[in-house]
């Protein structure tokens, strides 16, 4: 999805930040590690303390979000529409192949159909990480949450988020130009078993429907975790200014990682691709 594409662009406006290869992994309760433009996976937010309590702050699971049904990507083609139309169509398990879909260079339009969501509250986890104290004695943790001023010069300022919000699409449209049915019919049962159907077509363009069998997270919503007088603090500020709920106009609960002229969605690095000072 490009810098206008208007899927990533509707996600911005609700406060979420989309993610560049839909995966399974991203849940709520993750912490995100960033430096510059590298964000990464880190762990789960009990592995921030030093004694974490069994019980975790609750997340409900499989929220319907009506406002993202319906909501389109722009058309993807070219080379670099057809690469990231090809790891999309990959990473969520589409069975037909981006390949087949772009064999005449034409182009892709995503439509998310069904699009659920799994939360836990901010205060929930605030509560949580203010029942012990900071595990300051991983360095990986330490170096994100206490650099040092040498480090920050070199790797720029590093920020900890936990993400407290994730969405999943259930099931997708895709619409292909240059295509007809005759060219997708022997390709639309997948390896893993998973299969899409024919819900329009024409003489140029052929439109898919499918149903994930293991919907894969492609938003999220995160918020800043850091340091004050020796305890984790959630932050529900951005840019220093207060957020709310409710009203068109004002700014949504949640961090948007990257400046909205920066943003072509999150890759998820893994840590070892991050500098760890040691």
């Amino acid at each position: 999805m490009g810098q206008k594409d208007q899927i990533q662009k509707h996600l911005r406006k609700l406060g979420y930040n989309s993610v560049n290869i839909p995966r399974a992994d991203l849940v709520p309760l993750k912490v995100l590690g960033q430096r510059r433009r590298s964000v990464s996976l880190l762990g789960d937010l009990r592995s921030l303390l030093t004694e974490p309590p069994q019980d975790g702050p609750p997340v409900t699971e499989d929220l319907l979000f009506q406002d993202l049904a319906g909501a389109s990507s722009d058309s993807m083609s070219g080379k670099a529409g057809a690469s990231l139309a090809k790891g999309m169509l990959q990473a969520v398990g589409f069975p037909v192949s981006a390949d087949v879909l772009l064999r005449h260079e034409k182009s892709l339009t995503f439509t998310f159909k069904d699009v659920r969501g799994d939360a836990s509250q901010p205060l929930d986890v605030a509560e949580y990480l203010g029942r012990s104290t900071p595990a300051l004695s991983n360095s990986i943790i330490r170096s994100f949450a206490d650099p040092q001023a040498s480090d920050v010069l070199k790797y720029g300022r590093p920020s900890l988020y936990v993400v407290t919000e994730v969405l999943r699409c259930v099931e997708l449209e895709v619409e292909a130009s240059g295509v007809n049915e005759g060219d997708v019919s022997g390709e639309l049962l997948g390896e893993n078993g998973a299969s899409a159907s024919v819900v329009a077509s024409g003489s140029n363009s052929v439109k898919l429907g499918w149903v994930a069998e293991h919907p894969l997270a492609f938003a999220f919503r995160c918020h800043r975790l850091t340091l004050r007088d020796g305890q984790w603090v959630v932050s529900i500020e951005r840019d220093d200014s207060p957020v709310s709920l409710g009203e068109e106009d004002d700014e949504p609960l949640g961090e948007l990682l990257f400046d909205e002229e920066d943003d072509e969605g999150v890759a998820l690095s893994p840590v070892e691709q991050l500098p760890v000072p040691g």
